[in-house]
């Protein structure tokens, strides 16, 4: 374990990934009661069986956090053959964005009083940034000179982007002291999963239904709706395929029932009785 976590940094994986995966084979480890390099496929299978009530999303992940191991495994000599090698990797529909509505985004700014959760919650509807990324900002990292200021964002995988920061979240951002945005009293970052419970325990406190990263997904589909641009949004999000970003593009309604509006036009006439009275005569 200790040469595979070695060549992860190496490889330059994220600290997330790597805990995630050390935490998941820990859990792994324990459920077969014997060392990983002996799990058969009937282990793999059964672990993976515990996970059937989550969201086929999370069991994808877990289930390639597996495989990654013993390919690895297998790669390096400690196996011949990976156990992992016949598991089903369940497929992940598209999905649909559900951005935070407008209406929400305005209870929760009314609610929230300036500290790292409204900062947080800006970054997240006007800069779309990941609860990571945001954890992960730091005041060095922002350019705030005009024209055109930005912050450098550190994404997943450890890829960086450079994101415009717009008039208003600059304004709410302030010039400020040396270090991390958001950030306990005594200075220090806050870490996701501690931002999300925080998050969760504050929305949940003031009565709006929605997450940080619901937020991510408002700036999203404003920013596709208005730029029309499906590689400019990728960008922007630090989207690895322009596939994923596409959900936005295709979430802009509105535009579709404007541009269908001649055929709204005529469903509106025939179904008024018109379509029969013209099969009937010809």
């Amino acid at each position: 374990m200790r040469q595979y976590v070695t060549e992860m940094r190496v490889a330059n994986y994220s600290p997330v990934t790597i805990a995630d995966r050390v935490e998941l084979l820990g859990r792994l480890a324990r459920f077969i009661d014997k060392p990983l390099l002996d799990a058969t496929p009937d282990d793999l299978a059964a672990f993976q069986a515990q996970f059937v009530h989550l969201a086929p999303a999370t069991i994808n992940i877990y289930s390639r956090h597996v495989k990654a191991f013993y390919d690895w495994a297998v790669k390096r000599g400690h196996l011949s053959v990976s156990p992992a090698a016949e598991l089903v990797i369940p497929r992940v529909n598209k999905g649909r964005p559900h951005p935070t509505t407008p209406e929400d985004l305005q209870t929760v700014f009314a609610c929230t009083q300036r500290g790292p959760l409204r900062t947080a919650y800006v970054l997240a509807a006007f800069a779309g940034l990941r609860r990571a990324e945001i954890c992960g900002l730091h005041r060095r990292d922002l350019d705030l000179a005009p024209p055109a200021p930005t912050a450098l964002v550190h994404g997943k995988g450890r890829k960086e982007r450079i994101v415009p920061l717009l008039p208003p979240v600059i304004g709410e951002l302030g010039s400020g002291a040396r270090g991390w945005l958001v950030a306990h009293p005594d200075g220090r970052p806050y870490i996701p999963d501690r931002l999300s419970t925080e998050s969760g325990r504050h929305l949940q406190r003031i009565g709006v239904a929605t997450t940080l990263h619901s937020m991510r997904h408002a700036f999203a589909t404003y920013a596709a709706r208005m730029t029309k641009d499906p590689l400019f949004v990728r960008d922007l999000l630090g989207h690895e395929s322009v596939a994923t970003t596409e959900i936005y593009m295709d979430s802009d309604m509105e535009a579709a029932h404007a541009r269908l509006s001649g055929v709204a036009a005529q469903a509106e006439r025939l179904l008024g009785g018109r379509a029969l009275y013209a099969l009937e005569t010809g």
